[in-house]
């Protein structure tokens, strides 16, 4: 039987901050049905604590005081990974950072938010990656100097928190990710807690393939919206899952949006007339094609129901990982771009209320790329790798290893121009498990997780 390998996405975000807006847009996006406009930011910064390690942030927000927060994780060696905070000044300058440990090697932060006392609240999980893969869902509460007050861990070894927002009641929504079984079924978890961190209630969220909750929102009624996407329900494919819930979380209904080909929801907001806006990409709409996707913008009516779509994008891949709705009652939509300049490169759009564009704006990032996209029909896959010319060169290496560290094959060990390069890698007769690419150039390192099954 052909193998399948399975990428699981790790994104290494640029960091670019536009202040006059309310928000710190870590993302990218593509074409709002007019050309993107490459801008310079009123400020941008890369940040690197000084102890080494290769950092990616996930998540970021403006606090009360102007400045910004940033959570993210770090490897701290090759097996190793820590949870990072980062907080600096209205202009960006750094102020302070805090690592994390949790029970074992492997931690990682996805999602930060003030808090009402004006500390954070950090969600991962925590775990181990190795022979022995486990992780529990993980929340980090700290004070306003980022020192920890307490952590909590959620699950029975097969969880991950993706997205956390405080609750009116001063407690905490957690969404993720459940293990519901074997090495690749995952259902949405929701989970409940006070404001110490206890779990007052667990939902989990699917159907009998892979569901995945990305983003969670506390609504008017008291209850929740939940997006992400699913295998288990829509019209083929991965499809955007929509779940509302109430103060319980039980289900009061779902919907699903997408086509035949791959559609994924990365975050969900409530909009002033009662229903929601979703930002995402798409396979199966725009100029997306099976390899390349689209930023895909989704609103609905209070229960869910379409009222229009929209999808921007270029000759390569566009994703909206973040939407807020503006004062004037449009909505602006942050991501990543790879279709102007190769890499992944910050992307903000500003939208009317109908989703049509106002502004479209690029903002460079001179990151490195990895990309892992299967030849269907084949078992080959094109492992593609931009190196752009910020970077400090000095050798390009492409290895795969095991779960257990070990290498099983060095595709890349040379030294290369800046350039955009393609290989090729044919996972005929290794066996079925975990596995990892790792690409480095120069400074620069990124790894994609790879599950390969019989």
């Amino acid at each position: 039987m052909m193998c399948r390998l399975i990428a699981i996405r790790i994104r290494r975000i640029m960091i670019v901050a536009v202040i006059r807006l309310p928000l710190l847009f870590l993302f990218s996006i593509s074409q709002f049905l007019i050309s993107p406009k490459t801008v310079v930011a009123d400020w941008e910064k890369t940040y690197k604590p000084g102890d080494g390690s290769t950092k990616y942030c996930c998540s970021a927000g403006q606090t009360q005081d102007g400045g910004y927060a940033l959570a993210g994780w770090a490897w701290c060696s090759p097996d190793v990974r820590r949870v990072y905070l980062i907080k600096t000044d209205q202009a960006g300058n750094l102020l302070w950072t805090k690592r994390y440990t949790g029970v074992a090697n492997h931690d990682e932060g996805y999602s930060v938010a003030e808090t009402q006392d004006g500390g954070y609240i950090i969600a991962g999980f925590t775990g181990e990656m190795g022979p022995s893969i486990w992780c529990n869902a993980w929340l980090i509460k700290t004070n306003s100097s980022g020192d920890t007050i307490w952590t909590k861990m959620y699950g029975s070894g097969g969880e991950g928190g993706y997205s956390v927002a405080q609750t009116t009641d001063g407690g905490y929504i957690v969404a993720g990710i459940s293990l519901k079984y074997g090495p690749v079924n995952w259902d949405i978890y929701l989970i409940k807690t006070d404001s110490a961190g206890n779990s007052l209630w667990t939902k989990t969220y699917g159907g009998p393939n892979n569901d995945y909750g990305y983003s969670v929102a506390q609504t008017e009624d008291g209850g929740y919206i939940i997006a992400g996407y699913t295998k288990s329900y829509g019209a083929g494919g991965y499809d955007v899952y929509l779940i509302k819930t109430d103060k319980v979380g039980d289900i009061l209904w779902t919907k699903t949006y997408g086509g035949t080909r791959d559609d994924y929801g990365y975050s969900v907001a409530q909009t002033e007339d009662g229903g929601y806006i979703i930002a995402g990409e798409t396979k199966s709409y725009g100029t997306g094609t099976p390899l390349y996707s689209n930023v895909y913008l989704i609103k609905t009516d209070p229960v869910g129901n379409t009222l229009w779509t929209k999808t921007y994008g270029g000759a390569s891949s566009e994703m909206g990982y973040s939407v807020a709705q503006t004062q004037d009652g449009g909505y602006i939509t942050a991501g990543l771009t790879f279709s102007w300049g190769g890499s992944p490169d910050a992307y903000l759009i500003k939208t009317d209320p109908t989703g049509v564009a106002e502004t479209s704006n690029v903002y460079k990032s001179g990151y490195c790329s990895l990309d892992i996209v299967p030849t269907i029909g084949t078992g080959i896959f094109n492992i593609s790798f931009y190196i752009p010319s910020s970077v400090n060169l000095q050798s390009v290496s492409l290895i795969i290893y095991d779960a257990a560290g070990r290498l099983v094959e060095t595709l890349v060990s040379v030294k290369n121009e800046p350039g955009y390069y393609n290989v090729t890698w044919s996972p005929k007769g290794f066996k079925a498990g975990v596995y990892f690419v790792k690409f480095t150039a120069g400074n620069f390192n990124l790894t994609k997780k790879l599950i390969l099954i019989q």
